[in-house]
């Protein structure tokens, strides 16, 4: 398939010149349509409406996905809802301690700061998380290491096997964000080994917000104790029973009420119009895409740029910042240009999925030159 056809099926491209998918995506037409779909049910109450089958066929797309089974695949409403089931789950020992970094999205640090364990922060560099700075703070009362794959500035893409390996060494778990991942490269717990996955639809898989997962591994879901148990959560929900917690033995145990179902149709269709395309082209564009917008970058002489040059640490975000010049400044010039990307920490964050093309870039790339 052309990309001018694939550009057909998002409608930001007839006003936007769109480099923002680190932030949200924008939905594709299928998506919408079949979004809407299910709401013009919704019109007869749930009388047309099977429930099951909808969180049944999105938890099979998610695991997929993931190269995980649908019994460790839990729905959550974002990162911070499951990394906080996660946090609060757990059991702590005296002298127990959790290994972040300083420069992680608040998300994946704020749940075990409240938690009131010891949170050990690995100082990154030029935003970037490196094993070997990480390796240093980790020890046998270490009992989680939670990181994102990539990370949301500089867009850094850390190697989980290698961290998996250092962890387990320890005993301790790890969980990964994968918001900033899944959808752009590829994710596989089996061969990570990994013990927790949270991730979210409304970034690179191109969906609605409210609506995110859990992955535990099968081994793990004992060991992390559901914190909010609701209705959702036990084997015997139609019998309505307050007098026992008949929990579900696999993820399900996790989901504590009724999920915003329209969030959930559009989950699945976005994850099987990324299926239609191939999961390798797409992950092969972003890569190109990225490394395309990385050199574009560097013929600017005021260029500062963050993210590596080397494609097996990054995905689709690129980093960046002109010498001397305000980056929130560009960023809103930029957006009167109808050119949307994103300001952090001071820097300026571009981001490319398979549905941008390198005129999309040039364009960005035209403007910035001007002011160097």
């Amino acid at each position: 398939m052309k990309i001018e056809d694939i550009r057909e099926d998002f409608d930001v491209f007839n006003k936007y010149v769109y480099l923002n998918t680190a932030a949200f995506s924008p939905i594709p037409r299928q998506t919408i349509k079949k979004i809407s779909e299910y709401l013009s049910l919704r019109r007869y109450g749930t009388v047309e409406i099977d429930e099951e089958e909808i969180l049944g066929e999105a938890r099979n797309l998610v695991a997929m996905l993931l190269n995980a089974s649908e019994e460790e695949v839990a729905f959550t409403l974002n990162t911070g809802h499951g990394l906080n089931i996660v946090a609060n789950g757990l059991e702590y020992g005296d002298g127990d301690n959790v290994v972040v970094a300083d420069c992680d999205f608040p998300s994946v640090v704020y749940p075990f700061l409240n938690k009131g364990v010891d949170v050990r922060f690995v100082k990154c560099r030029n935003w970037s998380l490196r094993i070997d700075d990480l390796e240093r703070l980790v020890d046998d009362h270490t009992r989680i290491i939670a990181v994102s794959h990539v990370q949301f500035t500089s867009g850094y893409r850390i190697d989980v096997k290698d961290l998996v390996e250092i962890a387990h060494e320890h005993d301790a778990l790890v969980v990964v964000d994968v918001a900033q991942s899944l959808g752009a490269v590829k994710v596989d717990v089996k061969d990570w080994d990994v013990d927790v996955i949270v991730g979210i639809g409304y970034k690179w898989l191109m969906s609605p917000t409210g609506i995110g997962f859990l992955y535990v591994k099968r081994e793990r879901i004992d060991e992390i104790k559901p914190s909010l148990p609701g209705w959702a959560s036990v084997k015997n929900r139609d019998e309505f029973s307050t007098t026992t917690l008949n929990l579900f033995d696999n993820a399900r145990r996790y989901e504590t009420g009724n999920l915003c179902l329209s969030c959930v149709v559009g989950l699945a269709e976005s994850i099987k119009y990324l299926c239609k395309l191939d999961l390798a082209w797409v992950e092969n564009r972003v890569l190109e895409l990225s490394h395309y917008a990385i050199e574009r970058l560097g013929e600017c002489e005021e260029s500062e740029i963050y993210t590596p040059l080397d494609k097996r640490y990054r995905a689709g975000i690129v980093f960046f910042r002109l010498k001397n010049t305000s980056s929130s400044k560009i960023v809103d010039d930029l957006r009167n240009k109808n050119i949307i990307v994103s300001g952090r920490k001071g820097c300026i964050r571009v981001s490319t999925h398979f549905y941008n093309s390198r005129q999309d870039v040039d364009r960005m790339v035209s403007y910035l030159e001007e002011l160097t």
